[in-house]
């Protein structure tokens, strides 16, 4: 064994093997930097090999298979896998309350109904209709016209008496 500026060399026959580095600091999900972007580059959609290529140090001339062997033993660690599985849990739960992404789905649905010609007449019309809603070419509108002349003083006197007789309590008979 021999002394070395990074440390003690182990000499094995020819090969000189140095004791692997220490993990970095570690995030208070129990994970590494490295590893926490591994789990967040999986859950987005990346494969194990590419999501390991994009955040660890691999050299030019690493096998793929290499590559992989280390990804695939990265990802079955529970913490990573845990990570993994939070992250797309967690988009599930945002996603499912969208409210842009709901409109969008309730907008290709109705426009499959209004062109699937196996669809009624009538639920077609209903469905253009309602895109023709959502799209703002109909609104509602209602109107309000006072028939009776009545001052505001006299309907002020109407419910006071008819709140009067709902707050008394009722009559027994008998």
């Amino acid at each position: 064994m021999t002394d070395d500026p990074q440390g003690p060399v182990e000499q094995e026959g020819k090969a000189q093997l140095r004791p692997r580095a220490k993990r970095g600091p570690v995030l208070p999900n129990g994970l590494t930097a490295k590893q926490e972007a591994f789990a967040v580059a999986v859950a987005n959609g990346s494969t194990l090999s590419d999501a390991y290529r994009r955040h660890y140090n691999i050299g030019k001339d690493t096998l793929d298979e290499s590559i992989w062997n280390s990804a695939h033993n990265l990802y079955i660690k529970p913490e990573v896998q845990a990570r993994v599985k939070e992250i797309l849990d967690q988009r599930a739960v945002d996603t499912r309350h969208d409210p842009a992404r709901i409109a969008a789905w309730s907008k290709d649905l109705l426009a499959k109904i209004a062109a699937d010609p196996n669809t009624t007449d009538s639920a077609r019309i209903k469905a253009i209709e309602v895109l023709d809603r959502l799209a703002g070419l109909f609104t509602d509108k209602q109107e309000l016209s006072i028939t009776d002349n009545k001052e505001a003083e006299s309907i002020r006197l109407e419910l006071e008496a008819k709140l009067k007789a709902l707050l008394q309590p009722p009559k027994l008979v008998g």
